[in-house]
């Protein structure tokens, strides 16, 4: 096998097998990003947002917008690959997965 050929395979083989690694292997990292914004002066899915009663209220115009905050779930298995891009993206934060989901801690939420 020629010398260049032999060069070119090695090469193809070395970015085929980097590009798995990078596919498939877990970081520790997950992704914040801008979530949907919700008019808490009016409804929402068919509900009324917030609503008060037991206290004088008035009639209201405009909106008082709510923003969350979307993030990758708890069981999520980041890649390199998708933490490169969210690193890329300025809407989007990369951030450690123990500060959303501390160790120790279960998504159970205690009962009032």
């Amino acid at each position: 096998m020629p010398r260049r050929t032999a060069t070119l395979l090695a090469s193809t083989l070395t970015l085929i097998a980097l590009l798995c690694v990078a596919l498939l292997a877990p970081t520790p990292y997950s992704e914040m990003s801008p979530g949907p914004t919700v008019n808490t002066l009016g409804d929402y899915g068919g509900d009324t947002v917030i609503s008060i009663s037991g206290h004088q209220t008035y009639p209201t115009t405009g909106n008082l917008n709510m923003t969350t905050v979307r993030v990758t779930g708890a069981d999520y298995s980041m890649n390199l690959v998708e933490g490169l891009f969210g690193w890329a993206r300025h809407d989007d934060k990369v951030v450690e997965h123990d500060t959303l989901y501390p160790p120790g801690q279960t998504s159970q939420h205690p009962d009032p």
